[in-house]
């Protein structure tokens, strides 16, 4: 229900707190760090082409990767008047507590 990028973002960031699943074999090894994501959402509100910009584990950037292709549908962006593409580069850190 955002109209402008910075809620957007604010609500990303929420939905994938509550949502990341530390992998366990991760957390048996102590492994933590910050894993940089980015992803389109196209024309229709989809999130597509989900990548690794800076990876720090294979277990985490598997979570990262799972936890931002199960955002839910967005409104398209639109650029006068007609929906576009917007590109979002989010950080998902993993700490153990």
């Amino acid at each position: 229900g955002c109209t402008d990028k910075a809620c957007t973002e604010k609500e990303i960031m929420k939905y994938i707190a509550k949502n990341t699943k530390y992998p366990p074999i991760a957390k048996e090894n102590n492994i933590t760090g910050r894993v940089f994501v980015s992803f389109v959402v196209d024309k229709s509100g989809n999130v597509t082409r989900v990548k690794i910009l800076k990876g720090k584990d294979k277990y985490l950037d598997a979570e990262a990767v799972r936890v931002v292709q199960s955002l839910p549908n967005f409104k398209p962006g639109k650029q006068r008047g007609k929906p576009v593409n917007v590109e979002y580069k989010v950080p998902i850190n993993f700490k153990l507590n």
